[in-house]
């Protein structure tokens, strides 16, 4: 047996002892426990920043969203749209578009795939939205009522969507 480095002293039945090689046995396993919690620490840290960054598109979609409807609003029944509304609905609608990408690619990067199907269901409404806008806006003067309730059912079912979405990135 190898004698001890340091003899703490008896206290009756505990006898406390400490080799040179236990020593160095706690020490690397206080090491490894240091950097393994440094390792968990530093990625937990990335999965909150990617979280709120992912967060942060959304509501920036959601804002969006919320300036095409208002741009949309505009445009009570029976109303012919001039030029310069058209361009305002055609840059919101752009607008929009442009953020649920970002979105799509902020989570390809992120590597997110479990929220592949949500930001798809995004993606489909986003599609028909454009088409329930781009197309009437092209062919006819305005957009009647119903119209315009197709496009307010849409913005909604889109709004929900991009919350769902939001709450999926929350619960990851």
């Amino acid at each position: 047996m190898t004698e001890p480095v340091h003899v703490f002293g008896s206290f009756g039945w505990l006898e406390l002892k400490i080799t040179v090689g236990e020593l160095a046995l706690a020490i690397s396993t206080l090491a490894a426990a240091y950097w393994i919690t440094r390792f968990i620490q530093k990625r937990q840290a990335n999965d909150e920043a990617t979280r709120d960054l992912m967060i942060k598109l959304c509501e920036d979609a959601l804002q969006e969203l919320s300036a095409l409807s208002g741009a949309m609003e505009d445009c009570s029944s029976d109303c012919k749209i001039e030029d310069a509304g058209r361009q305002r609905i055609r840059r919101h609608m752009q607008r929009f578009s442009n953020s649920v990408h970002t979105i799509e690619v902020a989570a390809a990067k992120a590597t997110l795939n479990k929220l592949t199907h949500r930001i798809t269901e995004v993606k489909d409404l986003r599609q028909t939205l454009h088409t329930q806008i781009t197309d009437p806006l092209v062919t006819d003067p305005g957009l009647n009522p119903d119209q315009l309730r197709q496009i307010e059912g849409t913005v909604r079912q889109t709004r929900e969507a991009l919350i769902t979405l939001q709450l999926a990135i929350i619960q990851q």
